[in-house]
C-alpha cells in the first residue's frame, strides 16, 4: 500500500506547516479531518479543496457538501485519487467567510505494509495567528461592519481630492455641455 507524504503550507504571512503521512486510500474527507486536527482548527465551519490542472486552471472542487456541477463530495475521493505524482498540488480553504487558504503538495511517496494506519503529523512547524478559525462575537461582527460602512464614506468625501480645478465632480455627460 502506498502512502503520501503531503506537505500543509497556511498561505499567510507566516510560515506555519503540517507534514502529514496520509495512507492513499484515505478519503479527502478524512485528510480534511487531519488537517483540522493538526492546526487545531474548529469542525463547525465548511471547507474544500480546490485542484488545478499543470496551466493553473480550474479543474474540480472537492467539497463536504456538493454546491454545483463542478463540485465532488470529498468523501467520494481518497488521496491516491486526486494526487498521483510527487509536486502535485491542492488549494484547501478553510471557513468560506475568512477564507484561511492552504496548499498541499504531496513531497514523497511511501510504500508502507500497515493498511490500518491512521494520518498521522510528521513534521509540524510554526501556529496559527490565534485570530484566525474563531467564531465572530455578534459585538465584533457589528463593529466590523460599522467599520466598513464608514471606510466606504470615507472613500466618497476623498474622490473630491482629484478635482484639481475646484469645479465640483461631473455625474453625466450633460455636465460637460459648457466645455463643448
Amino acid at each position: 500500500m502506498r502512502s503520501f507524504l503531503i506537505k500543509v503550507l497556511y498561505d499567510g504571512k507566516e510560515v506555519v506547516f503540517r507534514d502529514l503521512l496520509v495512507p492513499g486510500e484515505r478519503s479527502l474527507f478524512e485528510l480534511h479531518e487531519a488537517i483540522l486536527k493538526a492546526f487545531g482548527l474548529d469542525s463547525n465551519q465548511l471547507a474544500g479543496f480546490t485542484k488545478y490542472d499543470e496551466s493553473l486552471q480550474f479543474e474540480t472542487d472537492y467539497q463536504i457538501e456538493a454546491f454545483d456541477e463542478n463540485s465532488s463530495l470529498m468523501k467520494d475521493h481518497t488521496a491516491s485519487d486526486v494526487l498521483t505524482s510527487l509536486g502535485d498540488s491542492l488549494d484547501y480553504t478553510y471557513d468560506f467567510l475568512q477564507e484561511i487558504k492552504f496548499v498541499l503538495e504531496l513531497i514523497e511517496i511511501r510504500e508502507v505494509m500497515d493498511e490500518a494506519e491512521d494520518i498521522k503529523v510528521i513534521k509540524s512547524y510554526g501556529e496559527l495567528p490565534k485570530e484566525l478559525g474563531k467564531e465572530l462575537d455578534p459585538k465584533d461582527a457589528e463593529s466590523i461592519l460599522i467599520q466598513a460602512m464608514l471606510d466606504e464614506v470615507g472613500e466618497d468625501e476623498d474622490e473630491d481630492e482629484d478635482d484639481i480645478f475646484g469645479q465640483g465632480g461631473y455625474e453625466s455627460l450633460d455636465d460637460y455641455e459648457e466645455y463643448l
